[in-house]
């Protein structure tokens, strides 16, 4: 991919019907006052939401595989203290505690996780740095520096959600860059650490089949083929230690609507320290810039974060917040395209018939 294709100038808004522009402008205005005057979604540290007990967990298991304990063995001993473990769904895949408990400390895994994010922060700089110049190179640096952020945190990267978002950033960037093989080895490692990196997954290869770029296509079906695989062992490990209950995905399927979506986004260091008002304006903006941005990484990112959106829409409870860490380390980048989108949405919206 040539890296003046990564960043058009033109934004999907600048040649869409008035009437569309007009709905699509009142859709985020909505979004924006609904947050603002009825998106609580404000609950203290998200860590504390339902992943800080979690986390805690995470750690205990990583112990025991530390101490030469067999993974599901050491996952049933634990999980069975705090959660319904009936649900194959409660019961992370085995592959980041078996690699944590390889070594006597956690550091190393720690220190790659920041490693991993700063790598990925310099495959955008190199994108993006002929085609937006520096100033704006540097500021979407900055955006993408959540993740980094949090790997530095005590505990945070024990999270699935923390190292799945980290290797979604690396594999879409390193699409763009052209590193193939680094993108798909970095979404197979996700699916590996978290079932909820199958989303991202689904829209690079429906996106690979919408550009008619088979080999690409072909790559992303054996992705999740592999999937699959991982999946139906973990199943039939599960399944040893609760017999045939394993399965489920009710309790999840809350309804939680924008309120729910915002809170994921609160997971994100930036928007977790601002007001929840000011967080309830710039992820709608930040939205509507990635939707914006044209091009095969603009609609990668695009995409992606607009399917993590909609399944949280209806998908997670209030405490499951911190699975936004999957997708939102991407979103504040559309605050640098926002401006342009914005400013083609409301000349769409001038035109007449």
């Amino acid at each position: 991919m040539q890296k003046k294709d990564s960043f058009p100038v033109r934004t999907r808004f600048s040649d869409i019907p008035y009437s569309m522009a007009r709905i699509v402008i009142a859709c985020f205005v909505a979004l924006m006052a609904y947050g603002v005057l009825y998106g609580d979604f404000a609950g203290g540290d998200p860590a504390a939401s339902g992943g800080g007990e979690d986390l805690r967990c995470y750690r205990r298991i990583v112990e025991r595989v530390q101490g030469g304990e067999e993974y599901y063995e050491a996952a049933y001993r634990e999980l069975a203290r705090l959660y319904p473990i009936q649900s194959v769904f409660n019961w992370r895949l085995p592959y980041l505690a078996w690699a944590m408990g390889q070594t006597p400390r956690l550091l190393p895994a720690q220190v790659l996780g920041i490693v991993l994010s700063l790598l990925s922060i310099g495959l955008w700089f190199r994108l993006s740095r002929d085609a937006l110049g520096f100033p704006r190179t540097a500021i979407g640096s900055l955006l993408l520096l959540g993740s980094a952020i949090y790997g530095f945190s005590i505990d945070v990267f024990l999270a699935h959600e923390f190292w799945a978002g980290v290797l979604i950033t690396l594999s879409v960037l390193a699409y763009a860059r052209g590193w193939h093989g680094v993108c798909f080895a970095s979404a197979m490692a996700a699916l590996t650490i978290r079932e909820l990196a199958l989303p991202f997954v689904a829209v690079m290869l429906f996106l690979s089949v919408r550009e008619k770029k088979s080999r690409e296509a072909v790559a992303w079906g054996v992705v999740v083929l592999f999937f699959a695989a991982i999946m139906t062992v973990h199943f039939m490990h599960v399944r040893a230690y609760v017999g045939g209950g394993a399965a489920g995905v009710h309790s999840w399927i809350a309804f939680g609507g924008w309120k729910f979506v915002l809170a994921t986004c609160s997971v994100h260091p930036y928007f977790f320290l601002l007001p929840p008002w000011l967080t309830a304006v710039l992820v709608p903006l930040a939205l509507m810039g990635l939707l914006g941005w044209t091009g095969p990484l603009g609609s990668r990112i695009g995409a992606t974060v607009l399917v993590y959106m909609t399944l949280f829409l209806f998908v997670g409870q209030s405490f499951n917040r911190y699975w936004g860490a999957v997708y939102v380390n991407l979103l504040p980048l559309g605050l640098l395209f926002a401006p342009a989108a914005i400013g083609d949405l409301f000349r769409s919206a001038r035109k007449t018939a």
